[in-house]
């Protein structure tokens, strides 16, 4: 039995240095801040106004597995964050009425995560029927992020299944010291937290079971007093001294792979789809090369390039915060736009255009 005694006490000692380990690990389970560890509820959980910012790609995936064998979704929304503004009512007016809407947004979204989005549904039995991809230019040079908790791809959706990859870098977040105090007194400690930029008061209404983001109030704002909404000092803020002008081609090796792949698989899906580049406020504009690209993979009539347009890039009214988000109501229009100009190209190719002189 003595020699029992060391091996005992060995464990003794390794259980007390991990403890403060495992005490935090049981309070990251516990309290789950990052929403990736409990089943899906909701896309935000507030704490006197404000939430911790998180991953809009995995929530996505999240409420689409929690929706979609209620709503069968066969009609998608995909693009970075500047998709979100494009609304499903304005869209299900240029689609069947058999049409069932999901947004699959994600933050800084990829080719790559558009595809493995895409994939995912169909193996999860959805059709993508019916697709509308907001592609900015920048999406084209892009690389998914294996280290910013916000960028992540739902590890369902990537072919390696990287979920320890996944907790580990909100784990290693979590144990940042302002997070961990949260965590035990979420009130005491949560505008700290906004303050250092780790949480938000910017809470959108929701349509929690399409994963629809909006700002009703901020949209009103706009709409019927838009002085008091860009004030001479938010303007001041959105400057840029980068002037609008085609950054370097992207479209090559892996990224016109990936663009082939998506081609195959809208082609498998037999998809109805629009493809939007959408303007951006003082930066640069798409590629004339990647435009044609893009023209000539997912066809003419599917790809409606925005992003030359300067009454809306010149405009620093048009856009929510930065130069990026364009306000909702100009997104409808660009939508019912590129749709109008999808049905005259279609026209066209028919034969069926007419020249009433």
């Amino acid at each position: 039995m003595m020699h029992k005694r060391p091996l005992l006490r060995f464990i003794v000692k390794s259980l007390l240095a991990a403890a403060p380990v495992l005490a935090v690990a049981a309070l990251y389970l516990w309290r789950d801040p990052f929403g990736v560890v409990h089943p899906y509820e909701r896309a935000f959980t507030v704490v006197d106004g404000v939430a911790v910012n998180k991953n809009a790609g995995f929530v996505a995936v999240e409420s689409f597995k929690r929706h979609n064998a209620r709503l069968h979704y066969n009609a998608f929304i995909l693009g970075s964050s500047m998709s979100q503004y494009y609304r499903a009512q304005w869209w299900q007016r240029h689609l069947p009425p058999q049409a069932s809407v999901c947004h699959l947004d994600a933050s800084m979204e990829t080719v790559e995560g558009l595809l493995n989005k895409m994939r995912f549904v169909n193996r999860h039995g959805a059709r993508i029927e019916h697709a509308l991809i907001v592609m900015e230019e920048e999406m084209l040079h892009r690389e998914p992020s294996t280290t910013r908790l916000l960028w992540l791809q739902h590890p369902a959706t990537t072919p390696q299944h990287d979920w320890l990859d996944f907790h580990n870098a909100f784990f290693n977040a979590f144990k940042q010291w302002p997070y961990f105090k949260f965590a035990i007194a979420p009130h005491r400690y949560a505008h700290e937290l906004e303050q250092r930029g780790m949480m938000t008061g910017d809470i959108p209404a929701r349509i929690e079971d399409i994963n629809e983001s909006y700002y009703p109030v901020l949209d009103s704002l706009i709409e019927h007093h838009p002085e008091q909404f860009f004030t001479p000092s938010k303007l001041a803020g959105m400057r840029h001294t980068e002037l609008p002008q085609p950054i370097r081609p992207a479209i090559e090796g892996k990224r016109l792979r990936q663009l082939l792949a998506l081609r195959a698989l809208l082609e498998r899906n037999r998809t109805s789809f629009i493809i939007i580049v959408p303007p951006r406020y003082h930066r640069p504009t798409l590629h004339p090369v990647d435009l044609a690209m893009l023209r000539q993979i997912f066809g003419v009539e599917n790809v409606h390039d925005f992003s030359r347009d300067s009454a809306l890039n010149d405009n620093p009214r048009l856009y929510y915060d930065q130069p990026a988000h364009l306000i909702a109501s100009r997104c409808k229009l660009l939508l019912d736009s590129a749709y109008c100009e999808k049905t005259f190209i279609k026209a066209i190719k028919l034969g069926n255009f007419v020249n009433k002189r």
